[in-house]
């Protein structure tokens, strides 16, 4: 909703170019009605100073209000921390305006993408960010607080979780989203190689040097940098990444200017950097510095209700992709692709769907279409015998509550379960 003076001319169509659907009024208590009786994401009051204070109250009230408070003083002392109170901006400050209603609307768009209701019946144009389980709803729900900020992020999760898929969702929610997001992975890269990736040098600092060549880290400047497989990084090079982490500067190898640095930086390790502090194998003083919001990425086996919600997003996606008719998964090959473990997680997910694509030309995949990297493969199996695993399993969890005389906490234990998995599959 848009509350604006008489006057002004440019804000609404300002808003209708950039995707903004607009309720738009010079009335004040009509427009403090309307914030009562209607939804809103975004307020812009365009007035008087002394109009902002009860659209103010209003924002910290509403648990999915924001508002933008634009006028031409820019004297006025309000706080900009203030729950859903995100900023004041002169009138005159048009550029400033353009860039903060282009990424505010970009902010919208993600979010409606990350609503579980969608992730349920996903796209094409979403594939990444699939989920359907409670464990990642929560995750998300941090991801979008924590894309607010500027704080440094590790993330952890085993190899084939999604860990570079999620430091580019907060990338891409975050107010740095116009700015480069820069990638590397310590583990492919050579130790000796490492540091002028990183750094860039200059002409001459070594043997081939031939040209100044630019390091990712500046290459990131105003943007993201995310650190893959950071526990694989080499002790000395871990102290200058400390540093640049302290001073936000660096220089590049054989060079004397000192550059500066303004960048979010985003690491992630398979490994528990916790046991490579103790082992001396990684930087105490350097994992407080990553460490300061801790996000973790459960294995798809943890989380088994996103497990049919992205294989029917791959299927669509490589059946697009090698121009085939598009797949369904038989009630028995679902209930195979539920029931294996994924020590490859999603990657492996991606694979085994991948190869089932190109292999099959049949619209329905069957069980004994599927064929698992690891183990003794269930699609062996016949349809009946995969499909009676449902009942198999019901009836041994019957069994455990009877011997256990209906006590779920001793059944989930007799069982190798959770209490909170036990507590689902009844």
């Amino acid at each position: 909703m848009c509350l604006n003076t008489p006057d002004s001319k440019e804000l609404c169509p300002l808003l209708h170019q950039f995707g903004f659907e607009v309720t738009s009024t010079s009335d004040q208590s009509f427009a403090l009605k309307l914030l009562d009786d209607s939804h809103f994401s975004l307020v812009l009051v365009e007035s008087d100073p002394a109009i902002f204070s009860p659209f103010i109250d209003k924002i910290k009230k509403s648990p999915s209000l924001n508002g933008l408070l634009i006028s031409k003083r820019q004297d006025i002392d309000i706080c900009p921390f203030e729950k859903g109170f995100l900023g004041l901006i002169s009138l005159n400050e048009k550029e400033k305006l353009i860039f903060f209603l282009k990424s505010y609307f970009k902010v919208l768009r993600r979010a409606e993408l990350l609503r579980t209701d969608l992730m349920k019946t996903p796209s094409l144009d979403n594939e990444d960010f699939i989920f359907a389980s409670p464990t990642m709803k929560i995750l998300m729900e941090q991801v979008g607080k924590i894309a607010k900020t500027q704080s440094s992020v590790l993330i952890t999760g085993e190899s084939g979780t999604g860990k570079e898929v999620i430091a580019q969702l907060i990338h891409s929610l975050s107010f740095r989203s116009n700015h480069p997001f820069v990638a590397i992975n310590s583990a492919a890269i050579s130790p000796q190689l490492m540091e002028s990736e990183l750094f860039g040098f200059e002409k001459g600092a070594f043997t081939g040097a031939m040209q100044r060549k630019i390091g990712r880290l500046e290459h990131a400047n105003h943007g993201t940098f995310f650190f893959d497989e950071i526990s694989e990084t080499p002790l000395d090079l871990q102290a200058k990444l400390l540093r640049v982490i302290q001073e936000r500067s660096f220089e590049r190898v054989g060079g004397l200017e000192t550059i500066k640095l303004n960048i979010r930086l985003i690491a992630a390790s398979n490994r528990n950097l916790k046991e490579a502090v103790s082992s001396k194998q990684f930087r105490e003083d350097l994992y407080y510095r990553l460490n300061v919001v801790p996000l973790h990425l459960p294995p798809l086996r943890e989380r088994k209700e996103d497990i049919i919600p992205l294989a029917l997003t791959f299927l669509r996606k490589y059946a697009k992709k090698n121009n085939s008719p598009s797949f369904t998964l038989s009630p028995c090959a679902e209930q195979l692709l539920q029931n294996y473990n994924w020590p490859g997680n999603i990657r492996e997910l991606s694979n085994v769907i991948e190869r089932t694509a190109v292999l099959h030309n049949h619209s329905t995949i069957k069980a004994a279409d599927i064929r698992l990297d690891q183990g003794p493969s269930l699609s062996q199996l016949d349809e009946e015998e995969i499909f009676n695993l449902e009942s198999l399993e019901k009836k041994t969890i019957l069994k455990a509550l009877a011997k256990t005389a209906g006590n779920k906490t001793q059944a989930a234990e007799l069982l190798g379960l959770s209490v909170k998995t036990l507590r689902a599959k009844i």
